[in-house]
């Protein structure tokens, strides 16, 4: 393209390129279009649609392989080969080889598993996953530790996190998902599922700017109970120069599990 091009010329360019582009991702990979979007440029959109036909050929091409094989055979010495010392040394190699060939791994609760534990998972288990293989430059395959390993604590902070995004929404129908459909309980009484929400509801005040929530104490066996703290930053009218109040709200929860071995939440107690 002539460096002398106008910005009107060089978008009225890349725009029809897009619409080319968008019609052959159509008519080859079935992509759907919800039609261009009025925060990306055109010449963003031209590299979006360029790279969303690089990843569908690459996957259409992909072989599936074990992850050792993507990795080379490099050899891994054995845990029990390791002194105490070594193991820490041992696992920023694994990481760095991995991460040589495109490949992240992370821990989500990284409190809960040991470096020996992580060694053992990235030099015996995960070299012996297959994946569909894409070479894409720039593009990384990413692992979670939990994904092989679930974690009770996890499963338990997602309820009680994906609970209060539609709480603090005020979208009780998505609040269900994160309910248990029956023996809720709300400070020790009995309540119906809608009476259950409109209590939670009735803790949240208007106007609300930011929440965090801080987990304090896991209680995970056969009683699943989580201990949190909510920090709500809000403020008392719509007024924008208004400065925002804190309220902090104690909740203890007890989860039951779901039919996808996840949590649901069936008593919430205000402390």
């Amino acid at each position: 393209m002539p460096k002398d091009y106008s910005e009107d010329l060089k978008n009225f360019f890349f725009n029809e390129q897009n619409k080319k582009k968008q019609k052959e991702l159509e008519e080859r990979y079935g992509m759907v279009s919800n039609g261009e979007s009025e925060e990306a440029t055109p010449e963003l959109m031209n590299n979006f649609l360029n790279y969303v036909e690089q990843y569908e050929k690459a996957y259409k091409n992909a072989e599936e392989k074990k992850i050792i094989e993507i990795i080379g055979y490099p050899e891994f010495k054995k845990l029990e080969d390791l002194n105490p010392g070594e193991v820490l040394t041992e696992l920023e190699r694994v990481l760095d080889i991995y991460a040589e060939h495109s490949i992240i791994i992370d821990i989500i609760e990284k409190d809960d598993v040991t470096d020996e534990e992580f060694y053992k998972f990235l030099t015996e288990e995960l070299t012996e996953h297959e994946t569909y293989h894409m070479q894409i430059e720039g593009m990384t395959a990413n692992f979670i530790y939990e994904e092989f390993h679930p974690s009770k604590k996890l499963d338990a902070k997602d309820a009680v996190k994906f609970l209060s995004w539609p709480l603090f929404d005020r979208n009780e129908e998505g609040m269900d998902t994160w309910l248990s459909k029956e023996n809720l309980v709300f400070n020790g009484e009995n309540k119906s599922l809608s009476q259950f929400k409109n209590e939670l509801l009735q803790l949240i005040p208007e106007n609300v700017v930011n929440h965090d929530i801080v987990y304090k104490n896991f209680d995970l066996g056969e009683v699943n109970k989580v201990e949190t703290e909510f920090v709500i930053e809000y403020k008392s009218t719509q007024q924008e120069d208004e400065k925002s109040k804190v309220k902090i709200l104690n909740l203890l929860f007890e989860l039951e599990e779901d039919e996808c071995d996840g949590f649901v939440i069936r008593v919430c107690n205000k402390q």
